[in-house]
């Protein structure tokens, strides 16, 4: 199979910032020289010479993966612990239904253990919000869109020692046919009172409402709106029919103890996109956030007309680089047709947009790879260093770690530091992604949407391991 070269076909030239150590010093395979088809390559935002091989591992995923018992049409999560067990559990959409799968010491369980309390449709959004009212127990947010007439709700149910409550503790409304919760996240902690946050996309009003956390749990006056009429994305920009790009994530990237919430922007600059950072407080989320935009900013390539689209999925939560702050992977699906990934470190001024490392994939045998319409972070080997898994129409992958404690041996040439789930798949289409652990052995897992050669979808969970 013909070769693709990393950079003389894509004849970008990096920005002449000096390399920062760490999250923006690592790489996996040479970022110049041909590329095995289907394989990544992580491209250093420096002219600095690379440094010699690292030795420490990259994330670890077991082959052996468990499939749930479900034909999946809808959203799933793996939404943190809801049972107090210290092994995080499963919820995924199908058939109107939504399904629990609890997370035991073995693996995830394959069958369902209940069902949640009133129906659901193909468009409903799963996920985890954390511990809403601090009792112990992680909760789960459910957006459905359509109900109501298009007006929308989302509904909270609450985790117990039995597991998920099956009715919801809280439904939350609004009055007009707005779309309210057609994208719900969790938020974290940010204003630092102890209880999770949790937000909500409303495309009809260009809001983004943060709910915030309590000891009865979410309330129904308790938000801040934020304006985000640049967040929603429309699918007939694309001509693949890709669906409408969602980013919202949450980390501390100042490590000031306040969470801060992570918003994509992908139709910036004429759909080169970006990501806003809303820093947290004492006094909740900020209104006005920091703009964080795609690196390669009016470059054109050399060999494909492409809308990259940056921010069209967005993960945080985890420290990549070991520096004590959160970092930010912020996905570009459509840049250069293949799709890229870029990393960028926090800091105590919030995020360093002047260095950054991409990643990206080669596969001649479809350019439209979509790497990145997806992604999740986690740590897949326990090391206590954050990875991060992504995926695309093609495959799935998790990368990690950044480990800052030799910055002399960041760069490797190992193309083992990619774990490529899709070659241990019957079909490469495998398009959410979600991560937690499921097992309760210290390594995150990885849950997969795969499509299988008879049409249906199906859900795998992968094992982390050292």
């Amino acid at each position: 199979m013909q070769h693709k070269f990393a950079c003389s076909s894509m004849e970008r030239s990096p920005p002449t910032t000096e390399l920062a150590m760490g999250l923006l010093s690592v790489l996996l395979v040479t970022a110049c020289g041909p590329e095995p088809a289907g394989h990544l390559a992580a491209h250093l935002s420096s002219t600095d010479a690379a440094p010699a091989a690292r030795a420490d591992a990259p994330p670890s995923i077991g082959s052996s993966p468990t499939t749930l018992d479900i034909d999946l049409d809808g959203h799933y999560d793996v939404v943190g612990d809801v049972n107090g067990d210290g092994r995080d559990d499963l919820v995924a959409i199908s058939g109107g239904v939504a399904s629990v799968f609890m997370g035991r010491p073995w693996g995830i369980g394959a069958i369902a253990t209940r069902s949640l309390i009133p129906p659901f449709d193909a468009d409903s959004v799963v996920a985890g919000v954390g511990d809403v009212d601090g009792d112990g127990y992680d909760d789960v947010a459910i957006g459905f869109p359509a109900a109501r007439s298009g007006r929308g709700r989302v509904q909270i149910f609450h985790g117990s020692r039995r597991g998920l409550e099956t009715r919801p503790r809280i439904t939350l409304t609004i009055t007009s046919a707005d779309g309210f919760g057609s994208e719900v996240a969790g938020a974290g902690d940010l204003n630092g009172d102890g209880y999770a946050d949790m937000a909500v996309y409303v495309p009809g009003r260009d809001r983004i409402r943060v709910y915030y956390g309590s000891a009865e749990g979410i309330t129904r006056g308790d938000f801040t709106a934020i304006n985000a009429s640049w967040h929603d994305v429309s699918e007939s920009v694309f001509a693949d029919g890709a669906a409408t790009g969602s980013g919202m994530a949450a980390g501390d990237i100042d490590a000031d103890g306040y969470d801060d919430l992570i918003v994509s922007y992908p139709a910036w600059n004429d759909f080169d996109g970006a990501f806003y950072v809303f820093r947290g407080s004492s006094a909740g989320v900020s209104r006005t956030g920091t703009l964080t935009s795609y690196p390669w900013a009016g470059f054109s390539s050399s060999y494909c007309d492409s809308t990259p689209a940056m921010g069209w999925a967005v993960a945080s939560g985890v420290d990549m680089d070991g520096d004590g702050y959160e970092d930010v992977v912020a996905s570009a699906p459509f840049d250069n047709c293949d799709g890229w990934v870029y990393a960028f470190s926090g800091g105590a001024s919030g995020i360093d947009d002047s260095t950054w490392v991409e990643f990206y994939a080669y596969d001649n045998t479809d350019y439209v790879v979509g790497l990145g319409e997806t992604l999740d972070a986690g740590d897949f080997n326990g090391d206590g260093v954050g990875d991060f898994t992504f995926g695309g129409s093609l495959a799935t992958y998790a990368e990690g770690p950044f480990d800052t404690s030799d910055p002399s041996s960041e760069t490797s040439t190992d193309p083992t530091d990619i774990t490529d789930l899709s070659t241990w798949s019957t079909t490469y289409n495998l398009q959410q992604v979600s991560a937690g652990d499921v097992d309760g052995d210290g390594y995150d897992d990885v849950a997969v949407a795969r499509l299988t050669d008879k049409g249906t979808w199906v859900i795998e969970v992968y094992y982390g391991a050292p």
